[in-house]
């Protein structure tokens, strides 16, 4: 298994889980126990902001799991998984700076060996650690890249039209060698961390002059100068692309239809209800009239009955 140095163990390790989009982390050991973490020199200076003593994963929670996050001055945070509750070496509060003692590995939680399990965010993203954890033993914290800096590429590099393999690749290869400006970024797709990079004028690059790249492994470009304009005096700082919703459209539209919806339903229930209450009230009204009618054939039926009556008493007198 193949070793890097890292500044995490001031040492030589082996990555047992490299960063993934399943993965947002990775994990780290050397076949020790109980090993001592320090601050990566990438880091700077930093604050523990938060402990506890149990973590939960796929709905279990497992305690004595010391699980530790630092905030540093540079916008990085990190989390690191996996230490034993008996071995804490901070308190939250506590200060940070490059080099120092902050934790030690374990086998506690959802583990099957000893090691260290280390989460990285820049700017509240999840992104991979390893371009800043592993073979970093001259890394500074200026060797970082930023907006603005100029950095020159280190190995042959496809450029997309946005963060991400699902955009159209720009079908011109970046030679090694060519040098630009860093416009946008970071951001973490497909396990990889994401820069948006202006070769404006880059002799090498003639055919499309900005575009996506992917640091994989952190070694494809590095920074040659710190936030400096382009050679044609500009600051080559344009919007990055947001990613392309095809469906936005579609999905307002739905939401409009849906609504409508809503709205001839509504007509349609106060509708039905006055239809009920018209309804009832012909009922009522046929009742009425039904009753006014037997009412009358009664009344008819007794002035019959009485006309016979007084003939009969006629009749009766009459024979007198």
């Amino acid at each position: 298994m193949k070793e890097y140095y890292s500044s995490l163990f001031k040492g030589n390790v082996h990555v047992t889980t490299p960063f993934s989009t399943s993965h947002p982390a990775i994990d780290l050991g050397n076949y020790k126990t109980r090993n001592p973490i320090y601050s990566p020199n990438f880091a700077g200076n930093g604050k523990v902001t938060k402990q506890t003593d149990s973590y939960k994963y796929n709905g279990i929670t497992y305690s004595n799991t010391l699980t530790q996050w630092i905030a540093y001055d540079t916008g990085f945070e990190t989390c690191t998984v996996h230490g034993s509750t008996k071995d804490r070496i901070l308190k939250v509060g506590d200060k940070v700076e490059i080099g120092q003692l902050v934790y030690r590995t374990g086998n506690t939680g959802y583990s099957f060996g000893d090691h260290l399990h280390f989460q990285l965010k820049k700017g509240g993203a999840l992104i991979d650690p390893a371009p800043y954890v592993l073979n970093d033993l001259n890394f500074k914290p200026d060797d970082m890249l930023n907006i603005k800096d100029r950095v020159e590429i280190k190995a042959d590099t496809w450029m997309r039209k946005g963060p991400g393999i699902e955009y159209e690749d720009s079908k011109y290869l970046v030679k090694k060698g060519s040098v630009g400006t860093v416009v946008g970024g970071p951001r973490n797709v497909d396990g990889y961390e994401w820069w948006d990079i202006n070769f404006k004028k880059c002799p090498e690059v003639s055919k499309f002059n900005q575009g996506w790249m992917a640091n994989v492994n952190g070694d494809r470009f590095v920074v040659t100068s710190k936030a400096q304009t382009c050679v044609d005096g500009s600051d080559g700082v344009v919007v990055p692309p947001e990613p392309v919703d095809s469906c936005k459209d579609l999905r307002e539209e739905n939401i409009k239809l849906k609504n409508d919806l809503k709205e001839v339903v509504a007509v349609n229930d106060h509708l039905n209800s006055e239809i009920n209450v018209l309804t009832q009230e012909v009922l009522l009204l046929q009742d009425e009239l039904d009753n006014s009618i037997s009412q009358q054939a009664k009344e008819e039926e007794t002035d019959v009955l009485l006309a016979i009556v007084l003939k009969r008493v006629q009749y009766e007198k009459s024979k007198l």
